[in-house]
């Protein structure tokens, strides 16, 4: 219906509609095989196509879509296409209020690598590093209505329905539950015990499973791994809504802004039938008894959901000669977390970061920011991935040369109590006005091994950056703008 809307309107247009498309393909291999499960070769194809019109009103038409193919080589080989409608909105304006409707991506906050209010729209995480972070964001239908009162700027957001973050749980090296975890926790399964009644049982049914995933092709895990992605979405009116307003302040060579709302935790929280999780802990299946009830309540074996929160910050930005400055600092109510138990657990978090950047000349830029997030009340020993305390460092530093033909660009992202880190380089050569070329990289660091089983996953003690452990790769991109 929102495309039928668009093209209407654009067929009212005095000028023809503005085009742009490009095509971007990104290869990566990796340095060392560590896990006979894990991805060695991997694609990363992507086309967009842009169209803008200009109305006689003086409204505007935006609307884009983008076709993707991912191909993985490791174990199996695995490809897919998937395409989705990404920008497509119309600028309106009623007196002096300017209000944006359909699927946009609304960016608040000083932060980009580090951010703490960039929280409306949700992410796409399903291919890590390999994917730009300018496209990570997905435009989701929002209302979105604008006024200025000279310096004073005010901006609300209404959410109708409830889109989750992309993400991959199982088959690929950026999964949440690393590559072979559900290979080897199913081959370990088929020797642990029970009691006489139902130990036979057991082993033959994991069999069964071991036997089923290893002859599954892979357009039945793709989608097997889609289904678990769209798993515990509210779809009751209302109850996937989400709303937020930021009131901005404009100075001279500032500007300061606070901004609140409800919203949904785009990420997925999966919550675990404690029988189910204590089985996978003793590596030994339930007994009669326990087993009759996990059967009872087998459709509450594994739940996912999208817990709401609310949450409250201030952001602001200055320049300084050849310095600018930002910052950010945020107050939630009630944020999910992941826990060893896998038990819903929600806890307030405040939290504070900042931003440098340096532009040395028209050549040379250099970027800094960190950040420091607090969970108010939590038991650390019982949180996954996270701490109460987590401190982040990014750094990045590119150049133009040679007539913005050769851009070289280094980037870390540090989590400096656990010592984890990634660097990423990329050198791109802008051979013609349609044509790049990139070559580079990325390392992942941490003392902590990659969790291999359900038991070492459980028992993590690294951080988010250390799941990625085994992900060093070199990278080889191509782009093409039409």
């Amino acid at each position: 219906m929102l495309l039928c809307a668009l093209f209407g309107a654009a067929m009212a247009a005095d000028k023809p509609p503005e085009l742009k498309a490009s095509w971007r393909t990104t290869t990566a291999t990796d340095l060392a095989q560590e896990n006979a499960y894990e991805d060695i070769f991997e694609t990363l194809s992507q086309a967009r196509t842009e169209l803008k019109w200009k109305l006689p009103s003086g409204d505007r038409v935006v609307l884009s879509v983008v076709g993707e193919h991912n191909a993985r080589v490791g174990e199996d080989v695995e490809a897919e296409w998937l395409s989705w409608v990404d920008d497509a909105y119309i600028d309106h304006k009623v007196g002096q209020t300017k209000l944006r409707i359909g699927n946009q991506v609304v960016r608040w906050g000083k932060l980009e690598s580090t951010a703490l209010l960039d929280v409306l729209n949700p992410t796409d995480l399903r291919h890590g590093v390999l994917s730009p972070i300018e496209d990570r964001r997905i435009a989701i239908p929002m209302l979105r209505a604008r006024r200025d009162w000279g310096a004073i700027g005010l901006d609300a957001i209404f959410i109708p329905f409830f889109v989750p973050a992309r993400q991959s749980f199982l088959g690929s090296d950026w999964s949440l539950f690393p590559p072979g975890l559900l290979e080897r926790t199913l081959e370990s399964a088929k020797n642990w015990e029970s009691d006489a009644l139902t130990e036979g049982f057991n082993q033959a049914v994991v069999t069964g499973l071991s036997d089923a995933l290893q002859q599954a092709d892979s357009a039945l895990m793709n989608g097997l791994d889609r289904t678990l992605g769209q798993a515990g979405t509210p779809t009751a009116l209302g109850q996937g809504s989400e709303a937020a307003i930021r009131w901005q302040w404009y100075g001279p060579g500032f500007d300061l802004a606070l901004q609140g709302g409800s919203v949904l935790e785009d990420t997925t929280t999966i919550i675990a039938d404690p029988t189910l999780l204590q089985s996978l802990s003793n590596q030994a299946f339930p007994t009669t008894s326990e087993l009759g009830g996990l059967i009872e309540g087998i459709g509450d074996a594994l739940e996912f959901v999208h817990p709401r929160f609310f949450y409250a910050g201030l952001d602001a930005s200055s320049t300084l000669g050849v310095f600018t400055v930002r910052g950010e600092a945020a107050a939630f109510k009630g944020r999910a977390l992941l826990t060893r138990d896998m038990s819903l657990s929600t806890s307030d978090e405040v939290g504070a970061g900042f931003g440098l950047d340096w532009l040395t000349n028209p050549n040379i830029q250099a970027t800094v920011e960190a950040s420091w997030r607090h969970l108010v009340d939590v038991d650390e020993s019982m949180l996954l991935i996270r701490n109460q305390n987590e401190y982040a460092i990014f750094a990045q530093v590119s150049s133009n040369l040679f007539r913005n033909q050769l851009k070289p660009q280094l980037i870390a992202q540090i989590d400096p109590i656990r010592t984890e880190a990634a660097i990423i380089l990329d050198i791109a050569w802008r051979y013609s006005d349609h044509v790049q070329f990139n070559v580079g990289g990325f390392l992942f660091h941490s003392p902590d091994d990659t969790p291999s089983t359900t038991e070492a996953l459980l028992t993590y003690e690294g951080g988010a950056l250390g799941v990625f452990d085994q992900n060093d790769a070199a990278t080889a991109s191509f782009t093409y703008w039409f």
